[in-house]
């Protein structure tokens, strides 16, 4: 009851403050405008124009100048640092992670001792490219965008439920992670866009969840258990539209292939349709609010909902063959769905919160509910004011209806700690320390598995 009641405590939070936010709006008649460009390497795409007009510097939620002022996350700016074309644009950059476990760890065979000496360093080298079509003077309002990432090294096998790191993309891999066509109209405040494209860079994203390096802190197990998720290292093809419904409202639902071949992480592209049965519906109600693109004034209160289409076997393909044992087998369903809500808020001009939340079918799937939540200060060190320490915890849990069918097999919950510091060294290369904790990793038996400590850095450079 205890997690209930904070859930409804910070959404009444955020939805007064929304409230009071946007009856100030209504009493204004300043509005800024935000501009078409985007900020490709964290693939923070921006709001729709409220005119025909495009405006430059963008101030509203999903633009470059507040992601850069509230992440503190490096971004270049299209005209002056790209190599910019008649309308075509290109960016490297590399981002390699060292960890090491601490504490803890997976259980080594035939031993009763855990690993704690299990290192990794790994990594991966970008390209971006935009194509402007309008630059290039051939139509308004379009764009062509390629994302590929080269990926190197191999993680340490820590064990929990996320991942260590939002950028590991397999060992010693090539693929191409995004490539689609977004075009725009003003005249509607609205856009669509076909094409590979990640799930996660429009829907269920905080800005202020931006630094932490745990995958989880991403998106929720809870939804991408499954594999039928289109979001970084593999992704789908998928159609997305987005309707700005006033200056601080937004609306959008998206359409993707549901099923990934077993061999898409070998596979440079995997887009072959072809016998596909399932397909992911997902959409977003959400309200934004940044007038001046001060941090101070930002506020995001977000509501969403999937529905994945297709056969699925439940607890089977949630936990693999090797446990059938444990398993609810004879449970196949035609589909299955769940809900989120997302919040995040500044708090003066150096704090950032934000909160996540999803549910999902609690009779059918083996991991129920989902929450992170952190902190986000900046400029805490004098004389290093975009500097910034970040907090964060992630809580995984069974479904009731899983433990009763498993009971004394799994630990109820995961809950990742997680701390970090990023700084910027110079213009074109950032450091950042990171340590994380992970209590009850899978949520498996203690005699498989120890709470375990991992300690890292990621070097960040851009080219």
């Amino acid at each position: 009851m205890i997690r209930y009641a904070l859930s409804f405590v910070i959404f009444f939070s955020f939805t007064s403050a929304f409230v009071n936010t946007v009856a100030e709006e209504q009493n204004s008649t300043q509005y800024t405008h935000p501009d078409l460009t985007r900020d490709p390497f964290q693939r923070a795409r921006d709001v729709i124009p409220n005119t025909k007009q495009k405006i430059a510097k963008p101030q509203i939620e999903g633009s470059q100048t507040l992601d850069a002022e509230l992440t503190n996350i490096p971004i270049n700016n299209t005209d002056n640092e790209f190599a910019n074309i008649q309308g075509f644009s290109y960016e490297f950059a590399a981002t390699v992670d060292a960890f090491i476990i601490t504490a803890g760890g997976i259980l080594e065979p035939s031993s009763e001792a855990h690993e704690q000496d299990s290192s990794g360093v790994f990594g991966v080298v970008d390209l971006v490219a935009e194509f402007d079509t309008e630059k290039s003077n051939l139509w308004d309002d379009g764009l062509f965008f390629f994302y590929s990432a080269l990926a190197f090294g191999t993680a340490p096998a820590v064990g929990d439920l996320n991942g260590i790191s939002d950028k590991y993309a397999g060992d010693n891999t090539l693929r191409i992670i995004e490539a689609w066509y977004e075009h725009k109209f003003p005249y509607s405040h609205s856009s669509f866009l076909i094409g590979l494209q990640d799930f996660s860079n429009e829907f269920y994203r905080t800005e202020f969840s931006k630094p932490l390096l745990n995958r989880g802190f991403r998106l929720g197990q809870t939804i991408r258990v499954h594999g039928n998720i289109s979001t970084y290292p593999i992704t789908t093809l998928g159609l997305r539209f987005k309707s700005q419904l006033n200056q601080s409202k937004y609306f959008q639902i998206a359409l993707f292939d549901g099923e990934i071949d077993s061999s898409a992480m070998n596979k440079v592209i995997d887009i072959d349709v072809e016998g596909h049965k399932a397909v992911l519906l997902v959409s977003e109600l959400g309200m934004n609010t940044a007038r001046t693109g001060a941090q101070n004034e930002y506020r995001k209160l977000a509501v969403g909902a999937w529905y994945l289409k297709g056969e699925q076997l439940g607890f089977l393909e949630n936990i693999g063959e090797s446990n059938e044992d444990y398993l609810l087998a004879n449970n196949p369903s035609s589909g299955n769905a769940g809900a989120y809500l997302i919040a995040e808020s500044a708090w003066g001009e150096n704090i950032g919160l934000f909160f996540k939340h999803e549910r999902t079918k609690k009779t059918f799937n083996r991991y129920g509910e989902y929450y992170s939540a952190g902190l986000h200060l900046r400029g805490i060190i004098p004389e290093r004011n975009k500097d910034v320490l970040a907090f964060g915890v992630v809580h995984t849990r069974h479904t009731d209806t899983f433990m009763e069918e498993n009971p004394g097999k799994f630990f109820s919950s995961e809950t990742i700690w997680e701390v970090t510091y990023h700084t910027k060294l110079s213009d074109w290369i950032n450091i950042q320390p990171d340590f994380q904790y992970i209590q009850r990793p899978s949520m498996t038996s203690p005699l498989d598995q120890a709470n375990t400590a991992v300690l890292g850095v990621r070097i960040e450079a851009t080219f």
